[in-house]
């Protein structure tokens, strides 16, 4: 199997391991316990500027700092950051 592109092999990788963190295998028991949890972020985007279509840029920073504290509650293995944390523009 070919991959065009690092994004598409990565987005096969995280649906494989969602699947393996959430036991949904072939013959997996429902009853199983997840091998391990993980936290899943997308772009960040921070950029001191105003708002833009669907885009709240001020805003990224609290709601990553909300996504830490829900990480820090839920006790994941580990944290994939997708992306960017500062807007390019």
């Amino acid at each position: 199997m070919k991959f065009r592109s690092r994004a598409r092999l990565t987005a096969l990788f995280l649906v494989v391991l969602v699947g393996v963190s959430l036991g949904v295998m072939a013959g997996a028991s429902p009853s199983l316990s997840p091998l391990f949890t993980f936290g899943l972020t997308a772009d960040v985007q921070y950029r001191d500027a105003e708002t833009s279509g669907t885009r709240f840029y001020r805003e990224s920073t609290a709601k990553l700092v909300e996504a830490v504290d829900r990480f820090n509650a839920l006790r994941p293995a580990f944290v994939v950051q997708l992306g960017d944390l500062v807007d390019g523009a």
